[in-house]
């Protein structure tokens, strides 16, 4: 792997670009023509006018040909990197089916100055390239879109499968855009949006669309966070599944929307909402939309709708096998469910209680430790972690909505076990039970990392040592053994967290008899 340095500040592109500061180049058009798979380009900090624009004569983007040996385009650890818009042009313009698997990390694309700039028509701009991942990015200030997906020369369905993970994609389109231009506007196939936030931008935070009656498929949305779109539109979302097959939206939170999350406008087969939480929007939270085609097979199960001026959830007409169930609806304007739709199934098991945000007024919508949404989810494969990557469940079942409750690494006391090996053993002073103590917490899961005790009440046995703290299983072990004949009730404290366990085992130490003497033996000492 060759590592290349790209410094506005020091750098020159005479140099050789091998070394920081003394060897660097000065641009971003020098050092992208000089690298290739499995390297590395490190761009240090600074304000750089400059495009990066496929169609720019003698400029290569490198590619790599898998994710394995994608070339990083990545702004040095720390440091700050703008690229700003030097004329009328798209900051990032990637237009050719050369380009392929190439990741770019930690920039700032921007207008002018960080604002929005009149001819800047989107920030992003990616066609018939394939593969292409932004992580950790800040796209701001187009007077069209944030970021433009389109398919320009490939063949449906389009699969693009472009990444853009924990950016922050906000205020595009604001006063030139004329009222719709999103964050995100993806018109390809099984591409990725994980993490991050899109907010106060034109209309839709995501828009997810194909003209011309094609079909995008299997892009997902997985914990992004939504707000204040619909900047200068009168009925946009948080997101918007607006064509298309497979699309999943998972552990999102959208607030302060007009709507939260949408599916609809024109045909959507098989979409799944789960997990999200859609809160506050002047509409209502979830929205499965209608202009006279069958929208078909919809699931939204395991949201939160809360605080909404309309629904939880509201189905118009057309769709049709819309399967919904094991939600929570909280506070909405005009009810629950209105479902309008036709064969529609419902599963139950909602909650219709007060979902217990540990700060609504803030902003911070993770469950308390009260919270009708904690264990009350159905277990679906789709959805393993929730919004933090945290591994779904906590407990014995899931929760509903974005966030999954994190329990204390507490022991809790009528949970956990005592247990014992054998429930006799001769009392010679050898001869050992082993006594297990599980230490579990609330949600059923193992407590590792605790020191435990044990004692035996009034009894006179002999206690081992603990095998040291419990282990990833919540498990101490003991042996214990006696030279008494009596009964011992064996109680654990778990003494990190002061715990004493209401499970007790018990172990009874019987006497011992000592061998005979055979007949034959005494017939010949007679003798």
């Amino acid at each position: 792997m060759a590592i290349k340095h790209v410094s506005k500040a020091v750098g020159n592109d005479s140099n050789g670009g091998t070394s920081y500061p003394g060897d660097a180049y000065a641009t971003l058009f020098k050092g992208l023509n000089n690298v290739g798979p499995n390297d590395l380009l490190k761009v240090y900090a600074g304000d750089y006018f400059e495009t990066i624009n496929s169609n720019t004569a003698g400029l290569t983007i490198p590619s790599g040909t898998s994710w394995s040996d994608a070339p990083l385009i990545q702004v040095n650890p720390g440091d700050t990197v703008r690229l700003l818009v030097g004329g009328g042009e798209t900051l990032l313009n990637l237009v050719h089916a050369y380009i392929k698997y190439v990741e770019f990390d930690g920039f700032q694309f921007l207008g002018v100055n960080g604002i929005e700039e009149s001819v800047l028509d989107n920030v992003i701009s990616i066609s018939s390239a394939i593969r292409v991942r932004f992580r950790n990015c800040i796209i701001r200030g187009a007077k069209g879109t944030g970021v433009f997906a389109s398919k320009g020369s490939l063949s449906a369905p389009y699969i693009t499968g472009h990444e853009f993970i924990d950016c922050q994609n906000y205020q595009n389109g604001l006063t030139f855009g004329g009222g719709q231009h999103h964050g995100y506007y993806i018109s390809t196939s099984e591409n990725l949006i994980k993490g991050g936030t899109c907010w106060g931008n034109s209309s839709f935070g995501v828009h997810m669309y194909q003209s011309g009656g094609d079909v995008t498929q299997n892009n997902t949305v997985d914990g992004l966070t939504t707000h204040d779109n619909s900047q200068t539109a009168a009925t946009s979302a948080g997101i918007l599944i607006s064509n298309g097959s497979g699309h999943k939206v998972i552990n999102c939170l959208t607030y302060d929307e007009k709507y939260g999350i949408r599916v609809g406008n024109f045909l959507c087969t098989n979409a799944k909402i789960l997990n999200n939480i859609a809160d506050g929007c002047l509409y209502s939270g979830f929205h499965l939309n209608s202009v006279g085609v069958a929208h078909n097979g919809t699931v939204f199960e395991n949201n939160i709708g809360s605080n909404n001026g309309q629904y939880g959830l509201d189905i118009d007409a057309s769709p049709v096998n819309t399967v919904y169930g094991y939600n929570l609806w909280y506070n909405n304007g005009l009810g629950t469910v209105r479902d309008n739709g036709t064969g529609s199934t419902d599963l139950g098991n909602n909650v219709l209680t007060d979902p217990l945000y540990t700060n609504r007024a803030g902003k911070i919508f993770t469950p308390t430790s009260s919270s009708p949404s904690i264990g009350a989810a159905l277990t679906v494969v789709d959805v393993a972690f929730d919004i933090n990557g945290i591994v779904r469940p906590q407990g014995v079942d899931p929760d509903m909505g974005a966030y999954e409750y994190v329990y204390p690494n507490i022991t809790n006391a009528a949970n956990s076990t005592v247990n014992t090996s054998s429930s006799s053993v001769p009392a010679n002073g050898m001869s050992s039970a082993i006594i297990t103590v599980t230490l579990i917490d609330e949600g059923l899961q193992p407590v590792p990392g605790k020191t435990v005790t044990l004692d035996d009440g009034a009894a006179s046995s002999t206690i081992g040592a603990a095998s040291g703290p419990s282990d990833a299983n919540g498990q101490v072990t003991f042996n214990v053994t006696n030279t008494n004949v009596e009964a011992a009730t064996y109680t654990a404290t778990d003494t990190t967290d002061t715990v004493v366990i209401t499970d007790t085992a018990v172990v009874t130490f019987t006497s011992v008899t000592s061998p005979g003497r055979s007949k034959s033996y005494l017939r010949r000492r007679r003798r």
